[in-house]
C-alpha cells in the first residue's frame, strides 16, 4: 500500500515548535497560578457554580495538554541534546505537578463536600494524563510514578461511601509508592507515604515509619507522624492483634525517649505472648514477625538518630569525613570494630553450635539495653529461631539464613 510522502522535521523547525509550545504553556500557567491563588484567598469560593468549576477544570486541563505537547516535542527522536535537556533545565515535571494539578486539587479539597463531583472529574483527568506520560516520556518515570501514587492517595482519601472503592484506591496508591521506593530505596519520604496508607495496620505502620527515618535520605517529618501512632487510643483498636499491642506500646516508649515503668510491663506481656504464638499459625504469622524483627533492628539504630554508632557505621565511607545525619559534631565511634562485629555475629552463628540466645546476649543485648533498656530483642530473635517449628520456615520459603539477613545483613532496609 502506498504511503503518503513525509518530510523529516529539521532541527530549526523542531526548535521553533518547542518555543511556540513553551510560550503558550507559560501563558496558561500564569493564568492557572492567578486563578488558584485568587480562589484560595477568596472566602466566597464555595459559591462557585457548576459552570465556573467546569471552566477552572478546562483551564487546568489545557495546561496539562500543553505540558504533554512540550514533553513530546522536546524529546522528539530528532531533537538535539540541548533540546532534550530543556524539560529538566526548566523543571517542567515539577511545574506541571505544582501548577497544573496540586494547587487546584488543594483548592477543590478545601471546598469539599460541595466540590466532590468536580474533584473526582479532575482526579481521573490528572491520573489519565500521568499514566500517559508514564508510558510516553520514560525519562521522568520516577516523577510520574510518585505523582500517580499521590493521585491515588487523594482519591482514596475522599472516598467515604464505598469501602471497596477506598480499598481499591489504597492498593493503587500503595502499588505506585512501592514501585517508586523500589527505584529510589534511599528516599525516606516514600516510606512515610506507605506508612500513612498502611492504616489501620499498626505493625506495618511502625515498620514504614522507622524505615523512613533509617534510610540514607531520612524523612524527618515521619517522627511527628509516628508519635500519633503511639497515642494511647490505638491500644483499644480492633485492628491490632493481642501480641501486637504490647509490642507497639513498648516501641512507643522507646521512640519517645521517656523511660517509665510501663515498658517493663509491655515487654513482659509481649514475651509471654511470643512464646505461645511462635508455635501456632506459623505461616500466617510470618508477615507480623517480619515487621517486628525489622522494627527491633531499627531500634538498635535509635530510630535514625544521627549520633547512633551503628547507623553511622552503616553509612560510613572511609575516604570521606563522616558527618552525622542530623548535622551534629558527635565523636567518632570505633567504626572498624563495629562493622567487623556485625559480620562476626552472622558468621559465628552460622558456623557454631552455640545458641542464638548467648550470641545475642554477648554481642547485641548489652549495647541494646544500654541505649533503650529493652530486652525483647534477644529473646524475640532467639525464641523464633530456636523454636522447633521454625524448621518449617524452609518449606515456607524463609530459611534461618534469611531471618539472619533480615536482622543483621539488611538492618537498615
Amino acid at each position: 500500500m502506498l504511503q503518503p510522502e513525509t518530510k523529516p522535521i529539521t532541527q530549526e523547525q523542531l526548535v521553533a515548535e518547542v518555543k511556540g509550545i513553551y510560550a503558550g504553556l507559560v501563558i496558561v500557567e500564569i493564568k492557572c497560578i492567578e486563578v488558584d491563588n485568587a480562589q484560595s484567598s477568596n472566602s466566597e469560593a464555595n459559591k462557585l457554580n457548576h459552570e465556573q468549576w467546569q471552566a477552572l477544570i478546562a483551564l487546568h486541563r489545557t495546561l496539562l495538554h500543553e505540558h504533554h505537547d512540550f514533553f513530546l516535542a522536546s524529546r522528539h527522536p530528532s531533537a538535539s541534546v540541548p533540546l532534550c535537556r530543556l524539560a529538566s533545565k526548566y523543571a517542567m515535571p515539577a511545574r506541571m505537578w505544582r501548577h497544573g494539578i496540586h494547587s487546584f486539587l488543594e483548592l477543590l479539597r478545601h471546598q469539599l463536600p460541595a466540590s466532590l463531583e468536580h474533584m473526582l472529574t479532575f482526579l481521573y483527568l490528572s491520573y489519565s494524563m500521568m499514566a500517559l506520560l508514564h508510558e510516553t516520556v520514560p525519562a521522568f518515570e520516577d516523577t510520574w510514578i510518585e505523582c500517580l501514587g499521590d493521585l491515588g492517595r487523594y482519591r482514596m482519601a475522599i472516598e467515604d461511601d464505598d469501602i471497596k472503592d477506598r480499598e481499591v484506591w489504597t492498593g493503587v496508591s500503595q502499588h505506585w509508592y512501592s514501585k517508586a521506593s523500589d527505584k529510589s530505596p534511599p528516599s525516606g519520604r516514600l516510606y512515610h507515604h506507605l506508612a500513612i496508607l498502611a492504616r489501620p495496620n499498626a505493625l506495618q505502620q511502625l515498620y514504614y515509619y522507622t524505615k523512613s527515618l533509617c534510610v540514607p535520605i531520612p524523612f524527618f517529618s515521619a517522627r511527628e507522624s509516628a508519635i500519633s501512632l503511639f497515642d494511647p487510643p490505638f491500644d483499644a483498636g480492633p485492628h491490632l492483634s493481642r501480641i501486637g499491642k504490647p509490642f507497639v506500646r513498648a516501641h512507643g516508649t522507646l521512640f519517645s525517649g521517656k523511660r517509665n515503668d510501663s515498658i517493663d510491663h509491655s515487654v513482659e506481656e509481649f514475651l509471654e505472648l511470643l512464646d505461645g504464638n511462635a508455635s501456632r499459625a506459623l505461616k500466617q504469622w510470618l508477615e507480623a514477625t517480619y515487621f517486628m524483627a525489622i522494627a527491633n533492628a531499627r531500634s538498635l539504630l535509635v530510630y535514625g538518630s544521627g549520633s547512633n554508632a551503628f547507623l553511622r557505621a552503616i553509612f560510613y565511607e572511609p575516604d570521606t569525613a563522616n558527618i552525622p545525619m542530623d548535622g551534629t559534631n558527635a565523636p567518632e565511634p570505633d567504626l572498624d570494630d563495629i562493622v567487623e562485629h556485625r559480620h562476626q555475629i552472622i558468621d559465628f552463628y552460622l558456623s557454631s553450635k552455640r545458641t542464638f540466645h548467648a550470641i545475642c546476649e554477648e554481642h547485641i543485648c548489652q549495647p541494646f539495653r544500654l541505649w533503650c533498656a529493652n530486652h525483647s530483642f534477644d529473646h524475640g530473635i532467639g525464641q523464633f529461631l530456636d523454636h522447633d517449628d521454625t524448621e518449617n520456615l524452609s518449606a515456607s520459603g524463609l530459611p534461618r539464613q534469611c531471618l539472619l539477613s533480615v536482622f543483621f545483613g539488611f538492618i537498615w532496609l
